[in-house]
């Protein structure tokens, strides 16, 4: 693991995330149902969705999305700041 100003050393790090009491704002379910949708528990977790053929559902592919990729999505729906 990448050193970082937090990690000094690289340690590998658990992050823990909690249920939330309304579902529609539950990251934990959130995160089962995407891992669920893409079919695997490893490998990168924010991938590249292409866009589908009229009428088709557009897949995951495994690809990792880019740091400034991420970022322009945020940037999108909440706002620079």
């Amino acid at each position: 693991m990448a050193k970082s100003k937090t990690n000094q050393y690289g340690a590998v790090e658990d992050k823990a995330i909690f249920y939330a009491p309304n579902a529609d704002f539950c990251p934990v379910r959130c995160l089962r149902a995407w891992l669920n949708l893409l079919g695997r528990t490893t490998g990168p977790l924010f991938v590249k969705i292409p866009r589908a053929a009229a009428g088709q559902m557009a897949l995951p592919l495994e690809k990792r999305l880019s740091d400034i990729s991420i970022n322009k999505i945020v940037q999108k729906h909440l706002g620079p700041a």
